[in-house]
This record gives C-alpha cells, structure tokens and sequence, in this order.
C-alpha cells in the first residue's frame, strides 16, 4: 500500500481517511440498498466504485468479489445476490479493521 502511494506517508492517510469516513461506508450502503431492491442498475454502480476505491488499496480478493457483482449488476443476473454480497460486506469489515490498525501504528504518525 505504501508503494502505491509513492512513499508519502501524507497521501497514504489521506486515501485511508477516505476510505474509512466516507466513500466506504456510503459504498458499502448503496450496495445494500441495491442488493435489497433488486436493483441492477444501482449495484453495478456500487459495486463499480468499490472496486475502483479496493484496487488503490491493492485489496484483490475484496476488489475481485466487487468486479464480479459490478458484472452481475451490468447483466441484470441477481441470482443468490445476497449470498454473494454478504462475503464483500465481511472482506470490507476486515480491510476497515486492518487499515485502523496500520494508521495506529507509530511507523506512520
């Protein structure tokens, strides 16, 4: 992650910060929102800015678990939805927990 951001420490909590208090939490929302009514158009439109905020982070899996319902959202397949989006909403509760970690750590104050 680090690398991604060239080595600035600045811009590193900057895309955190980003990722925790806002773009995230309102993602992961419209993506239930979505899942919920069924809404492909919605979905793709979630998933898709997840996907794109999960690959600056070089989270693959969770990134991957995006692209594939950014698909489904495209296709309008919203078969077994909520079983796909629930390991998403699991991978991002993980990542959000490990990037809190990263900023508490002393190596980047």
């Amino acid at each position: 992650l680090m690398e991604s951001v060239g080595g600035n420490i600045v811009l590193l909590r900057e895309v955190v910060g980003l990722f925790l208090n806002s773009d995230a939490p309102r993602l992961i929302a419209d993506l239930g929102d979505a899942a919920a009514k069924r809404d492909a158009k919605a979905l793709q439109a979630a998933a898709h800015g997840l996907k794109g905020l999960l690959g600056e982070l070089r989270a693959e899996r969770a990134a991957e678990m995006a692209r594939s319902l950014e698909a489904s959202g495209h296709s309008g397949d919203l078969t077994e939805l909520d079983a796909r989006v629930a390991p998403l909403i699991s991978e991002m509760e993980k990542l959000k927990r490990q990037l809190q970690k990263l900023m508490e750590s002393p190596n980047i104050s």
